[in-house]
């Protein structure tokens, strides 16, 4: 049975890259999928196994709710955490909380830890200043723990037709 499990887990996977593939190649964006060997389900792996010295050049895809319901994809580089405040500032709502990992897949049809933030889905999207303002490419989700987009700032914003605004904060260390 767990051999079973592991093939659809492997062929779910495979059809996730498939469907993100085609979109980047229908939509013309500029971008590269990128393998590692083994999953990685943190930005910390992800960059570890990218052989990037910098994680905050992997791009977490945050799925946020506002008070009135409405779903928002928040870009913030990997070793940062949103700033909920800034956020509802800019989005012009009263409150923004984290959607729960059932709402995530549900609303982005990826499994959290690996949410593309292009995809079949039409969400309003906000990108951190410092992911925007980076020269160098990044390193999003793309529906899988084992794949990664590589794409620069510019196009990721152009693809998503994203917003911008000092929305993260540095995460703190993690307790000894």
């Amino acid at each position: 049975a767990r051999c079973e499990l592991s093939r659809r887990c492997e062929e779910l996977a495979a059809q996730l890259t498939m469907r993100l593939e085609t979109l980047l190649s229908s939509r013309g964006i500029r971008a590269s999928l990128v393998s590692t060997v083994g999953p990685s389900h943190t930005a910390a792996e992800a960059a570890e196994a990218l052989e990037l010295d910098d994680v905050s050049r992997v791009v977490k895809s945050m799925v946020c709710v506002t008070s009135g319901g409405e779903p928002v994809v928040v870009l913030v580089g990997g070793d940062d955490r949103i700033d909920f405040a800034a956020l509802a500032s800019h989005l012009g709502t009263p409150r923004v909380r984290l959607s729960t990992l059932a709402e995530a897949e549900e609303i982005t049809g990826y499994e959290v830890g690996a949410v593309a933030p292009i995809g079949d889905f039409s969400l309003r999207t906000v990108m951190d200043a410092a992911v925007a303002s980076s020269s160098s490419d990044v390193f999003t989700g793309a529906g899988n723990s084992d794949d990664h987009l590589q794409i620069s700032p510019a196009e990721l914003r152009r693809a998503t037709g994203c917003s911008v605004c000092a929305c993260a904060v540095e995460a703190p260390p993690p307790a000894p």
